[in-house]
């Protein structure tokens, strides 16, 4: 996008690479580039050293557009001017939310997301700003207790400007941002300080993973992803908002969670770099992504030391099966970790998530009969980058294996069983992601086990043939339709 000079008032827009001491320019140029060239980055030394025999320095964009580019960094209200002026929405809102932000100090890092936002090609980074503006601000009728008035979706994208360098067309930064700032709004100070670090730590951990990725000639690489994808790659709450450890998110709408709690429901960037090595260490990453998780719930499968509800604990008295950082310091300790598909569900998709490969939760339930019970299975569907679909692995989207998972004591299960089906949606839209829908006793097909229509926490299917579901996983779901219901299908 070419940067437009109005009315010879004009305006430079910084291409800000530095975090350190800032060094005031005397001079301004522009620069026409005509071939792809590289982003020059310097050290606060090198920085002083450059200043001392130079008045003017030219950042290099990678772009065959006009770029305007100073190198003096100017103050907050400066770049929130170029946002407010831009007359291209969301841009002024932008600026109009980045204002109510209680910190908004680093006049660097709010020049970082200006230049983000203003210097964009790709169209999915003005959506994900349309995004974050409409739904990172938190609702206080959906909580008893109070909540930020500001967007914290946004506040989170501001502290990973404040320690990181933004790549043009930056949508992993985005969507790191994007779905952690519900933690801000439920969380006390130590909860917001940990997502601080864990967000900054899980940005710099998916941009070493993408180069790995090209490293290793992959067919598949986390930085080329579509937002949605990159959306469910940066959450790393699996399905907690329905299975929380102790208890799910949406029960956190009277109090808050406890740092306990958020370190529970979360896989850590330490957790997940271990996990590599450990994956990497057993020859599980193949060069598709369907090979590869194959690979990896085959694994996960053979080391499960399965065990029925009531589920083990942990140390804390915790039911681990929606514990990654737990499960998986079990199989490095012991060889194997206890629980059921919902444990094979945690591993599996943090395993995926270590290698670079986004991941959804999906839980079918069967729908109910005259012994008035139910039964359900969890497993994970995954992004598959050459198709721009999302599938299920070959063992858990075929009928036999979904038959297979219901025990004996239960109806027979055959291709035409009527289920219910939920996929856990990131909480990107945060109005009524908690709370705190009544649990519905399901006695008929018209109900949802524990799902209320309006809850935005999942995409609900209901009353669909086994057959349906596991051909819709085993084809793939269409990553415009995925988008569609991870990011748009707001109640």
């Amino acid at each position: 996008m070419a940067i437009v000079v109005a009315g010879g008032l004009g305006y430079w827009l910084l291409t800000p690479k530095m975090s350190s001491p800032l060094v005031t320019y005397t001079t301004q140029q522009t620069l026409l580039l005509t071939t792809s060239q590289q982003p020059s980055v310097l050290t606060s030394s090198e920085q002083t050293q450059r200043t001392s025999t130079l008045s003017t320095t030219v950042i290099s964009v990678s772009e065959t557009t006009l770029w305007i580019n100073v190198g003096a960094t100017k103050s907050v209200n400066y770049y929130l001017a170029l946002l407010e002026s831009n007359r291209t929405e969301p841009y002024a809102e932008l600026a109009r939310e980045l204002r109510k932000l209680p910190d908004l100090t680093n006049a660097t890092a709010v020049a970082k997301i200006t230049y983000l936002a203003l210097n964009a090609t790709n169209p999915e980074v003005k959506e994900a700003f349309e995004l974050m503006i409409k739904g990172g601000t938190p609702d206080p009728r959906d909580f008893s207790y109070s909540v930020p008035h500001y967007n914290t979706e946004l506040q989170v994208l501001y502290w990973l400007a404040c320690q990181n360098d933004f790549k043009k067309d930056d949508t992993l930064s985005l969507a790191v941002a994007m779905v952690n700032g519900l933690w801000v709004t439920m969380g006390n100070e130590q909860i917001r300080q940990a997502v601080h670090n864990d967000t900054n730590a899980l940005l710099r951990f998916g941009r070493e993973t993408s180069d790995w990725q090209r490293g290793a000639r992959l067919r598949y690489n986390l930085e080329d992803y579509p937002l949605e994808a990159k959306v469910a790659w940066a959450w790393t709450g699996s399905g907690s908002a329905k299975w929380g450890v102790p208890k799910p998110l949406r029960d956190y709408v009277s109090i808050r969670p406890s740092t306990e709690a958020y370190e529970l429901n979360t896989v850590s960037p330490d957790g997940l770099s271990a996990i590599r090595e450990y994956v990497l260490s057993k020859d599980l990453e193949k060069a598709s992504v369907l090979d590869t998780v194959d690979s990896i719930e085959t694994f996960a499968w053979s080391k499960l030391r399965a065990v029925s509800y009531p589920y083990e604990k942990d140390p804390q008295g915790y039911v681990f099966n929606d514990n990654a950082d737990y499960l998986f310091h079990l199989l490095m300790t012991s060889g194997q970790f206890s629980g059921d598909c919902g444990a094979v569900k945690t591993v599996t998709e943090a395993f995926a998530k270590a290698l670079g490969i986004s991941s959804l939760v999906t839980w079918q339930y069967m729908h109910p009969t005259k012994f008035h019970e139910w039964y359900a299975h969890g497993h994970n569907i995954y992004f598959d980058p050459p198709a721009q679909k999302w599938v299920a692995s070959k063992f858990e989207s075929s009928i036999e294996s979904h038959v297979g998972h219901y025990v004996t004591g239960f109806p027979p299960v055959s291709d035409d069983t009527k289920f219910q089906d939920i996929i856990i949606v990131p909480p990107v839209r945060q109005r009524g992601y908690t709370r705190d829908w009544p649990t519905r006793e399901w006695t008929s097909p018209d109900d949802t086990h524990g799902v209320d229509l309006d809850a935005n926490y999942c995409h609900l299917f209901t009353d669909i043939e086994l057959r349906e579901l596991m051909g819709l996983f085993q084809d793939g779901i269409p990553s415009s339709r995925m988008k569609t219901w991870l990011l748009y299908e707001a109640k």
